[in-house]
């Protein structure tokens, strides 16, 4: 895994798997570690590590899905609570 930060948008979230906007493409199969800023002022994760399962062009940006395969129990409670007020 590189070090390298790469900025990304969360467009969709689900209990296992984030969609994503990357300023960048991510290469199929990478693994990736991910820190969100939650909205609202609810802080950021720890750590949140995923694999990424695809990746696609739509309206001249890249889409990522990744597989989240390690979450800490406050991040998933906290994504859980995102799913909820959805």
């Amino acid at each position: 895994m590189s070090e390298e930060a790469l900025p990304v948008r969360v467009v969709r979230v689900s209990r296992h798997r984030l969609d994503l906007r990357p300023a960048g493409a991510l290469a199929p199969l990478a693994n990736v570690r991910l820190r969100v800023h939650y909205p609202d002022g609810a802080g950021e994760s720890r750590d949140l590590y995923a694999k990424v399962i695809s990746v696609e062009a739509e309206d001249g940006a890249h889409l990522a899905r990744v597989h989240l395969t390690s979450v800490d129990e406050t991040d998933r409670r906290a994504i859980e609570s995102l799913i909820g007020s959805g």
